[in-house]
């Protein structure tokens, strides 16, 4: 079954055909060798247990540490067509619909939700961070219901369109900032209900709060080593 232990390296919205790592889920052909584990029948009981309360189709940053000034941090979420079965550095989260799976995804790439999340984060080191349970309980998400059928179109198309575009490191994308972010960034606003006129004044004003306050957890992690 397809996994991944780490956002670091995710650079695409929807997660690669060819997954990253993967959780062995049952016996193979002369696999003696493989298992650290006298009963391995009760081994693959208790994993497929474990497994269960762990599928998603979206995994999520954040439940072991994530560097957010690191070069192989691009990505705060990642979408998955298939199941998958993420690590305990990372959140899953199983949504019932793919469209709705892949709008979470943006919403959760957005420049809104990240500043929800520095805010309540739990600081380790610098741009070194976690987010507990709580914080992504209470974060404020986009209501499907009552969304837009016609942006709820443009984000689906903007998604499929995008899936398997490279993202920037993130810090890179609020210091440049790059299209994808701004685009990105500017449809989310449209579907939050800014006006044409607000979208760019107000998406501007938060990529350089987030490139400044970043920047600087950069250079007092830097400066404390």
């Amino acid at each position: 079954m397809a996994s991944t232990r780490t956002i670091s390296g995710h650079r695409t919205l929807k997660s690669p055909d060819l997954p990253f790592d993967y959780v062995v889920i049952r016996r193979f052909e002369k696999d003696t060798e493989f298992w650290n584990e006298n009963n391995v029948e009760r081994l693959l009981v208790l994993r497929r247990n474990h497994i269960s309360t762990r599928i998603g189709s979206i995994v999520l940053a954040g439940y072991g540490n994530v560097d957010l000034g690191a070069p192989g941090t691009s990505l705060l979420a990642i979408y998955s067509a298939d199941e998958i079965v993420p690590t305990w550095s990372l959140w899953s989260l199983e949504v019932k619909t793919e469209d709705n799976a892949k709008i979470l995804t943006l919403w959760f790439n957005s420049c809104f939700h990240l500043i929800y999340l520095l805010n309540h984060r739990t600081e380790k080191r610098g741009t070194v961070m976690q987010w507990r349970k709580n914080v992504l309980m209470n974060a404020p998400v986009l209501n499907f219901e009552r969304l837009d059928s016609e942006i709820r179109g443009e984000m689906l198309k903007f998604f499929n369109d995008h899936a398997s575009d490279l993202w920037d490191p993130l810090i890179a994308q609020y210091m440049g900032p790059t299209d994808l972010r701004v685009n990105l960034d500017a449809l989310v606003a449209k579907a939050l209900g800014f006006t044409e006129n607000e979208i760019l004044d107000r998406i501007n004003d938060i990529h350089a709060t987030i490139s400044t306050y970043l920047q600087g957890l950069a250079t007092r992690m830097t400066r404390d080593r």
